[in-house]
């Protein structure tokens, strides 16, 4: 390769990282997604997929999403100072609640128990705090 291609592809790179919000801000986004359902239980109830996430630009993120199915509506949005921290909290708690879980930020929600997972996981959650502890 030549010194004067990988000097440009390393300037690239380079204003790339600095350009980027998500490497360079902590606080941003924590979101809740109700996705679509397909499947209906034998009782006539859905077991709901959900995602949790973090973003700094929620608005630009549900745009770009592109997950296994649309999400079918926003359950909770709140803002936090530190976005992987509280993500990380909320996964952790979710765990908890011996949910059926699909990759990393992906739970399976029986319809009934969707009211109390949502109030769960929000529940003592301020804005701007910082990081905070759920308790299962």
């Amino acid at each position: 390769m030549l010194k004067v291609v990988a000097d440009e592809f390393i300037r690239r790179t380079l204003q790339k990282t600095k350009n980027n919000k998500r490497a360079n801000q902590d606080h941003g986004w924590l979101y809740l997604l109700k996705l679509k359902s397909l499947v209906r239980n034998k009782d006539g109830t859905y077991n709901r997929w959900v995602k949790i996430g973090e973003c700094t630009e929620f608005v630009a993120r549900l745009k770009q999403y592109k997950g296994p199915d649309e999400p079918e509506e926003v359950l909770c949005l709140v803002p936090v100072h530190n976005r992987v921290a509280s993500h990380n909290s909320t996964i952790d708690f979710l765990i908890s609640k011996n949910l059926v879980r699909a990759r990393r930020e992906y739970f399976q929600v029986p319809e009934q128990l969707l009211d109390e997972i949502v109030e769960g996981v929000f529940q003592n959650h301020h804005s701007f705090t910082g990081n905070y502890v759920l308790s299962p």
